[in-house]
This record gives structure tokens, sequence and C-alpha cells, in this order.
């Protein structure tokens, strides 16, 4: 629930038409392939016991065929996906790193706000909706007097 590995969103054109560059890289941390790796074992091995291995017939991914580190490293890489809630591509903060500034503005953008998961410092370990409404809530009223 909370990677380390980090992917990057990239504006490569002045023209909105133009789609960003992303960059999705969720291996790029050793930290969190370990985990992954550990994860799989760890199912493996709940699924060798009673009741589970009484009623499973085979495992169908990655298959048994995947052993070692490097084979289940693979196995991620062709099987996995994420499922977690992207957050901090637009981060808030008031230094000069973060993308929006405490009010919600983009720095650099005239009349432009940002309110989502996205201005998040962080990843979150739970269901986004009620950080992202109360986001919402706290920006309107920022807003409002502005």
């Amino acid at each position: 629930m909370r990677p380390r590995s980090r992917g990057t969103v990239e504006i490569v054109s002045a023209d909105p038409s133009v789609l960003p560059r992303i960059t999705f890289d969720p291996l790029a941390d050793e930290e969190d392939v370990r985990k992954q790796i550990e994860l799989l074992r760890f199912v493996r091995k709940l699924a060798a016991t009673p009741p589970l291995c009484d009623l499973i017939v085979t495992e169908t991914r990655p298959g048994a065929s995947f052993e070692t580190d490097g084979q289940l490293r693979d196995a991620i890489l062709q099987f996995g996906a994420a499922s977690y809630h992207a957050a901090g591509t637009c981060r808030m903060g008031n230094d000069d790193d973060s993308v929006v500034d405490a009010l919600a503005r983009v720095r650099g953008v005239d009349g432009l706000h940002v309110v989502d998961l996205s201005i998040a410092p962080f990843l979150l370990s739970g269901n986004t909706f009620a950080p992202v409404a109360a986001l919402a809530w706290r920006a309107t009223e920022l807003l409002r007097r502005c």
C-alpha cells in the first residue's frame, strides 16, 4: 500500500492537444520488488495449507514454473497490475518544487486550481473518496475568500 517506486508525468509541448509523457515504473525500487516476491511466496504458502489446499487444483498465475526470484520478478512484470490510487502528480506545498500552492493554485498558471488526489503529498492506504471530499470542501472555503 506504500510503494516506493515512482513514475513521472512530463509536459512535452505547449500545445494542449499533445499528450504528456507518462512513465510508469512500478518496479523501479528494489524494496518494492522484494516485497512483491515475498508476497507471492506467502500466498503460495497460504494456498498450500488446509482447507485451501483441498480446494485448489493448480496455480494458474504466475504458475509453478516461476520459482526463482528472477522468474518471480518476470511474473510480476508479466501478470502484475497496480491496485492503488495514484497521488501526488501535482503535489501541494509551500516549496518551489510543489506544483500547487496552499490555495490549490497551479504555480505559473493564472486562474487554474487543482483539487483532486493529485495534490496529495503521499499515497493513501485506504479509500480515496473521503480525503478528496475533504480537500474539495476546504478548497471551496479557501477560494471563496479570494
